[in-house]
């Protein structure tokens, strides 16, 4: 069955016609589901847990809430569902620690 599922997605889905799975660079497919406002509001917390002291926030969790909050609002989303999941929100979370850094050194 595995396999039927496996071939189905390489045959059907946006890897039809790539390179990287002709070549075998490219070991498996794996699709996600699809994440909404509040999945990737989690990463963003997650995220931010671990740079709490560079973003300010130190052990106020509301500080980190409200960060993530305006971290899930910077990712696009196709209706009710991010386009991206929470693969930009390392990105979106640093930047929001930096701009709270820059902030407070003036």
């Amino acid at each position: 069955m595995e396999n039927l599922i496996q071939e189905h997605l390489y045959n059907s889905g946006e890897l039809k016609h790539s390179s990287l799975i002709s070549r075998y660079q490219l070991d498996a497919f794996i699709p996600m589901l699809p994440l909404e406002k509040r999945h990737v509001q989690q990463c963003a917390e997650e995220q931010l847990r671990h740079r709490r002291n560079k973003c300010g926030c130190g052990e106020n969790e509301d500080c980190i809430s409200s960060q993530a909050c305006e971290v899930a609002n910077q990712i696009d989303y196709s209706g009710r569902f991010s386009r991206s999941g929470c693969k930009k929100i390392l990105t979106k979370a640093n930047l929001v620690c930096f701009e709270k850094e820059r902030k407070n050194e003036l």
